[in-house]
């Protein structure tokens, strides 16, 4: 079992069927972030113990804390501590608690499968926020979109990867140096390694299009 794409986008909740309950008010009340933090910081009793602890053991506070984990953005989990008001590494004290199964979404350095399942290294450039981003495969040279797969937690390719060329090849053919190509592809936002997408430099000179393309593989 797992909650709508909406609601865990990262599959970051990795047991929601031992607490169902707490499922169930995320399915049915999807709080906002906002929400979730105003509602700990307003009911959570401060003074005694035995209060607070009967307290998170009540569903609605539960998910509110598992939803403000969820929902958290760019946030990391410590700002997210901060804003609810409670101590460092809290959070985890009571997912602990709980029973609740949290792994963090994935950071910079990410695996990416490809469409025809072989696996590369890459880096996050944007997280659109939802489970989709913009991949880089640096040992392709190529910016990609990828979405999470909750189930194998990695980034899946929807699309085979771009042709690529040795970006000394690619300058050859185009009659320039390759720091001068090396600085065009940069200027539009495209990280440069060792190899360059063909699709985009026969955007750039099309006239070039059949030899680039008749590099591939080299």
């Amino acid at each position: 079992m797992m909650l709508p794409r909406d609601l865990d986008p990262w599959g970051e909740w990795r047991n929601p069927g031992l607490n169902p309950d707490v499922a169930e008010f995320l399915v049915t009340h999807r709080p906002t972030y906002a929400q979730s933090v105003g509602f700990i910081r307003a009911e959570r009793p401060r003074e005694n113990n035995h209060e607070a602890t009967a307290w998170w053991s009540t569903t609605p506070a539960r998910a509110h804390l598992i939803n403000a984990l969820l929902r958290r953005g760019d946030r990391t989990v410590e700002a997210v501590e901060r804003e609810l008001g409670i101590p460092s590494s809290k959070v985890y004290y009571y997912l602990r608690e709980f029973r609740m199964a949290f792994q963090p979404r994935p950071g910079a350095s990410v695996t990416i499968i490809g469409y025809g399942g072989e696996r590369y290294e890459g880096r996050v450039l944007k997280d659109y926020g939802d489970g989709r981003a913009r991949l880089v495969v640096p040992e392709h040279g190529v910016v990609v979109e990828g979405e999470w797969s909750r189930t194998s937690r990695a980034f899946r390719l929807s699309q085979p990867l771009p042709r690529t060329v040795p970006l000394r090849a690619a300058a050859e053919s185009m009659g320039v140096k390759d720091a001068t190509l090396r600085n065009a592809l940069k200027a539009l936002g495209v990280p440069v390694y060792q190899r360059a997408p063909v699709p985009l430099l026969q955007r750039m000179l099309p006239e070039r299009a059949r030899y680039l393309g008749g590099l591939w593989g080299s």
